[in-house]
């Protein structure tokens, strides 16, 4: 639990610190700390985190006969793959409670609502991931290579998109790159919140998330009762 709580903060207070210096750029929002700009990065860095270790938890749990075992018992396969979901979104919001507790404590972050806002547009975010992932779990049935999806996913979000600098920092072909990576769109979203541009977007973004894990939730529900009786690789 201590690691699970220290791994994020620890993140945002090195590279704060490390990248500090590049706030003095014009480019970067006029009197923003760069711990603050980082803090929507390490927030979708926790999302992907959680999803992905909802779809391998998954896998696994499917290959060493446990779900198998539920199975026997009166209960729907959709809630198990609800109590999957429910358990790796609590463990989003314990880690980002630590972000957000070590960040007030130790670096200084101004706690404002707009920080609120991107933290609830994160937990949106890891929802829906953590959707995609059980989906993504249950069609390839290996662990390893849903660990390797999500790192497929990972590298292009903190090198292929404003992650670590501002879009406008980027080189143009970077940018163009960008606008076509989805996490980045998010990313800008979860940044905008934090200094107070978007907040607005908060409801929709909840009722978007909403709509598109319940559809994945059906889909899943449908691919694994198909799968039942299969041993994943």
């Amino acid at each position: 639990l201590v690691l699970l709580l220290a791994h994020p903060f620890v993140m945002l207070a090195l590279l704060s610190q490390v990248f500090d210096p590049l706030t003095s750029d014009p480019r970067f929002p006029e009197g923003t700390p760069y711990s603050l700009f980082l803090l929507p990065t390490i927030i979708v860095m926790i999302a992907v985190s959680s999803a992905v270790l909802s779809g391998t938890a998954l896998v696994r749990e499917l290959a060493n006969g446990y779900t198998q075992r539920l199975w026997t018992m009166p209960i729907s396969l959709s809630s198990l793959l609800v109590a999957r979901s429910v358990t790796d979104t609590l463990r989003f919001v314990v880690q980002v409670l630590g972000l957000m507790l070590g960040g007030f404590l130790f670096l200084r972050m101004p706690p404002t609502w707009g920080i609120l806002a991107a933290c609830a547009i994160g937990f949106a975010l890891a929802l829906l991931l953590g959707w995609l992932f059980i989906l993504l779990g249950i069609l390839v049935g290996n662990a390893e290579k849903v660990q390797m999806l999500g790192s497929f996913v990972m590298l292009p979000l903190i090198f292929g998109s404003p992650a670590l600098v501002p879009y406008e920092a980027l080189p143009g072909w970077l940018q163009a790159l960008s606008l076509l990576n989805p996490l980045a769109h998010a990313l800008e979203l979860v940044r905008g919140a934090v200094l107070g541009e978007v907040g607005g977007l908060v409801g929709p973004v909840f009722c978007l998330a909403a709509v598109v894990s319940s559809a994945l939730l059906c889909v899943a529900s449908s691919v694994l009762l198909e799968h039942k009786g299969e041993t994943p690789g």
